[in-house]
């Protein structure tokens, strides 16, 4: 799946407040990109399903950490810290 692709598939073409920020850590990051597409089905259900400002700032925290932990190494292990 494109980079385009998959960010249409988990933001399904709706506006989010997290998108700005998902499109430059896909375009920037490989590694990052593989993480959303192993996990793009349960990333897209939690984009659609936090509403409410507490658990978008949570979720906005899983996404940043998520990010920070997947550019500079692979640990080998599958990370379930996002979809938990």
């Amino acid at each position: 799946m494109l980079t385009d692709e998959l960010f249409i598939y988990v933001f399904n073409g709706q506006p989010h407040i997290l998108a700005q920020r998902m499109a430059a850590w896909l375009a920037s990051s490989r590694r990052f990109t593989v993480f959303v597409s192993t996990f793009r089905d349960k990333i897209r259900k939690k984009l659609r399903d936090t509403q409410d400002p507490e658990s978008l700032f949570d979720l906005q925290l899983e996404v940043v950490y998520a990010s920070a932990h997947t550019a500079p190494f692979d640990c080998g292990r599958r990370c379930d810290n996002l979809c938990g």
